[in-house]
């Protein structure tokens, strides 16, 4: 993906560290990675939990997977140094017990979270337990009732709020029920720059805010397609401060770029 965008592409773990070290000179004070495979010193994205290699079905932790997440990360931690924050994101892609192998083996690495998906609060909340990292989920639940089950159940550490499918005074009423349990908040924003305005008006709301998410690299013409330039200071967004959400999308500039 980095190299249809312009960046260095990411083959091995000399990438990482790279990749690493770039985060850090940019002022970003954390990172998320995904899981990645390492077989033959080669790094290979897992994502079994979307259905997108052979034997997705059963959800397994292998050793060649377990092994590419202790060295990315080991190699993260290498490159951008002992404060940066790192941040591991599993999405949908083992059970239980390779969850807790994997928060077992990256314990190591001073994690802020692990990050991960699941429909059964008890179930996260076992794997909370027996974790020795914090445990960061919820992105895919909707509506106060949907979370609280979860949080009853003191599922996990951090809770990730999705704006965009919960709406704006929704995902307040979550965040104030998440701090009710003395749990912070974090924006689940991965859609774009509208999304990311939207995600920070949410942070400066919220008092109860750990991180919030943003990816930097994308298609060299994205900027083009907002009506305002997205801005950092000390690696932390400033906030968009014009009408409504600050940002707008360019209708001229989209047409530009029509979906294929």
């Amino acid at each position: 993906m980095r190299g249809r965008l312009g960046t260095p592409q990411i083959h091995t773990l000399d990438d990482i560290t790279a990749l690493g070290a770039e985060v850090k000179a940019k002022g970003f004070k954390g990172l998320k990675t995904n899981c990645f495979h390492l077989i033959d010193g080669k790094l290979t994205r897992q994502m079994q939990g979307y259905g997108d290699q052979e034997g997705h079905a059963a959800l397994n932790l292998e050793r060649h997977t377990l092994e590419g997440i202790v060295a990315t990360l080991g190699a993260f931690r290498e490159g951008a140094g002992p404060s940066m924050n790192l941040h591991l994101d599993c999405n949908y892609h083992f059970k239980s017990e390779g969850y807790i192998r994997i928060a077992r083996a990256i314990e190591r690495f001073d994690m802020t979270w692990l990050e991960m998906d699941m429909w059964d609060a008890p179930a996260l909340a076992d794997i909370r337990q027996k974790s020795p990292v914090p445990i960061a989920s919820l992105e895919s639940i909707t509506g106060r009732r949907g979370f609280r089950p979860f949080l009853e159940q003191k599922s996990a550490d951090f809770a990730i709020v999705d704006l965009l499918w919960n709406g704006w005074s929704e995902s307040l009423k979550i965040a104030s029920m998440v701090e009710s349990f003395e749990l912070a908040c974090a924006p689940h924003n991965y859609h774009g720059h509208l999304s990311s305005a939207i995600s920070a008006h949410f942070c400066a709301a919220v008092p109860n805010i750990k991180v919030m998410e943003i990816d930097i690299d994308s298609a060299p013409w994205r900027d083009e397609l907002f009506t305002t330039e997205v801005k950092f200071e000390d690696g932390e967004m400033v906030i968009p401060d014009g009408p409504g959400w600050g940002i707008d999308v360019n209708e001229n500039a989209l047409r530009r770029y029509p979906p294929k």
